[in-house]
Formats: C-alpha cells, structure tokens, sequence
C-alpha cells in the first residue's frame, strides 16, 4: 500500500513468511469502526479513474501498442509513477539486475547489493560501480575502490544520487564527501547483522523498526527500504499489513477525503485498499 503521485498505490498480496493464523491476524493492525467516518471528496472518484486509466497505459506499453497509449491530456503530458510500485522503471532494474542477477544468494551479498543500489537510486551509478569493482559483493568490498569510483564520477560532473527523494548527508561518517557518509552507514548496516535480523522478524513493521534504528534513515527511507528489501528472499511478508504514508500519500489523503473523520492516514489508506475492488465494479472500470 505505498504511496503514488495521487495517494496510494494498489495493493500487492504476497506470500506471508509466517503461516500461523494467529501471528498473522495479531500483525495485521485492524481498522476499529469508529463513529466518524472519513468523508470523501469528490477527488475521490477521480482517483480510481485515474488509477484505472493508469494502469491501461502501462500495459498498453508492455504490449508494445503505438502511442498515445492514453486519450487522457494529463497522463499524455507528465510522468507519473505505476499504480503498483513494483512495475516502476527502478524497481524493475532492482528486482532484475541487482537482487535476482544470478551468482549473489549470501544473504549479507544480497542486503549489501540492495542497499548500494538504494542508496544512490540511480542505475548509471549502479552500472559505474558494478564495473568499477568487478561485481558489487560485500565479500570483496573495498570502501577504498567504491570511494574512489564514486570521487572521480562526481569530478567528472556526473550525478551519483538520483533526484526521486532527497538523501540526507551525514557529516560524522561522511569525511566532507557525502557518499562516503553512505558508504560507511551501508558497512554498519552490514557488519551489525542486519540480514539474520531481518531473518527472524516476523512482521513488516518489524523490519521498518531495524531498519528506523540507524542514523540517517527517517520514516520514508525506512519504509521504502523495508519494500525493497521484501522483493528479495530475505523477507517475505504481505504489504498490505503494515504502511508508513510519506509526503506524496499524505497530500493525496488530503486531496481524496474532505475529512478523515476518526481515521489516522494509515488506517485511510487500508480503508481505500479494502474497498479497491467494490468501488472498480461500481464505477465499471474493469482494473486489470
């Protein structure tokens, strides 16, 4: 249930790491029927056209239909992200090229490799990188080489960091370089053991929470990475169990309710994703 440029995404239903019906229905938090009620605005019914109309053009494109793909004049004019995060441009190179790549199954290669990627988002950085080093591997890292490649990209003028959200720096780790501040969180993430953690969480939230606890990942980062994480074998939990709304959910909450009611955003969000399919029936958008 992560966020779009209009709210929130479609929800995804992934296989839960933990089979007890018991532990799962406990790490489901569960919508309380409160006595004031959210009240939709009338952009609340844009949103489901909009999510359905987005959705044909995506896979408009991936049948390789000529465009306009869209008779929609503002999906024709701007970029805006999938309904489901999982098919955005990035997250298919992470799940493609990054975690399931072939030849990375220790788990410490395979946070190592996730977090490296995260942390610049930018797939230019990623290829630079992985050719520079011979393969990133936490098993052959060398801040050293990876500083080194970085420094004389940035002096050549290129950009390491991808401009999808703003990376925080961190002066301590960073030694007036701010990828070297990312370089050295990456390798305490690492060395703490992050990995055999996230083995034995047993909830979503669980993994946001590890994730929460080191310096410089906020709510946002930590809930994007605790996503990006879960493409991979080292988690496998359902998405629809836990959300942390960030900047661009909370604006669309504000745009499609006129007023919340007695629901927090993350209860919001489960009572759109709840409603999804009865609502595509109603206005006869078959939602593919």
């Amino acid at each position: 249930m992560a966020q779009t440029s209009s709210g929130v995404r479609g929800t995804q239903r992934k296989r839960r790491r933990n089979s007890s019906r018991d532990a799962a229905a406990e790490a489901l938090p569960v919508v309380v029927r409160r006595a004031c009620q959210p009240v939709p605005s009338p952009v609340y019914e844009t949103y489901w056209r909009f999510a359905h109309e987005r959705q044909e053009v995506f896979f408009r494109r991936v049948e390789l239909q000529p465009p306009p793909w869209t008779a929609d004049l503002i999906l024709r004019a701007h970029r805006f992200t999938n309904s489901y995060r999982a098919s955005d441009r990035v997250s298919q190179y992470l799940i493609r090229n990054v975690i399931y790549a072939g030849g990375y199954d220790d788990i410490d290669d395979v946070l190592f490799r996730i977090l490296v990627f995260k942390f610049f988002n930018r797939v230019d950085t990623w290829e630079l990188l992985d050719r520079a080093v011979g393969g990133v591997r936490w098993s052959t890292y060398s801040f050293d080489a990876y500083d080194d490649a970085l420094t004389r990209a940035t002096a050549l003028g290129q950009r390491i960091y991808s401009g999808a959200y703003i990376m925080p720096a961190c002066a301590a780790l960073g030694n007036g370089r701010k990828h070297r501040g990312h370089l050295r969180l990456i390798e305490s993430i690492v060395r703490d053991g992050l990995s055999r953690k996230l083995a034995d969480a047993m909830r979503l939230a669980e993994a946001f929470r590890l994730l929460r606890s080191y310096p410089m990942l906020g709510d946002f980062l930590a809930y994007q990475y605790a996503i990006d994480l879960n493409y991979s074998t080292l988690t496998k939990f359902s998405e629809d169990e836990f959300v942390v709304p960030g900047p661009g959910a909370r604006d669309g909450l504000r745009k499609v309710f006129s007023d919340p009611g007695d629901y927090a955003e993350a209860d919001l969000i489960r009572w759109v994703a709840e409603r999804q399919e009865a609502e595509f029936d109603r206005l006869g958008l078959p939602f593919r």
